[in-house]
């Protein structure tokens, strides 16, 4: 990550900008914007970034939106390059499945399959499905404050 970029910082206003969504407050759109960059430009440290940012979203909404948004982008744009280390996550974090199944991969794309067994295998056929997960997570109080 650019070392001029603090960690919690770049959460909170990651965060900040998700909570924003629908407001004219773009005062945090860089924090979506230096994401995409890390995307286009190192997908390692986008990886990196991204794992922060599923176990520090603060509710199932910004988890879901971690999915949908970067985790979604590594699934689309890595290939079969993040395979395991997405299969080892998925195994072993409850936030990191959340988030996943919220990423929609097309099913041409070269991660389907993989993605579409990890949902298959932890009986994520749903949206009721993905939400017990999100209930479990969030009612063990795993609420989290990025600031």
């Amino acid at each position: 990550m650019d070392e001029t970029v603090d960690r919690h910082v770049l959460l909170a206003a990651y965060f900040k900008n998700f909570e924003n969504t629908y407001s004219e407050d773009l005062s945090s759109f860089w924090a979506h914007e230096f994401m995409h960059e890390l995307l286009d430009n190192d997908m390692e440290k986008a990886w990196v970034v991204t794992l922060d940012l599923v176990n520090f979203a603060p509710n199932k909404e910004s988890l879901a939106y971690v999915g949908a948004d970067v985790l979604e982008e590594i699934l689309k744009r890595s290939g079969t390059r993040f395979i395991d280390r997405i299969e080892h996550e998925a195994n072993s974090s409850k936030r990191f499945l959340y988030a996943l199944a919220n990423a929609w991969i097309r099913k041409d794309a070269e991660t389907y399959s993989v993605h579409q067994g990890i949902m298959r295998r932890f009986s994520i056929l749903d949206e009721c499905a993905a939400d017990s997960i999100a209930a479990d997570i969030f009612s063990e109080g795993e609420v989290r404050e990025t600031e």
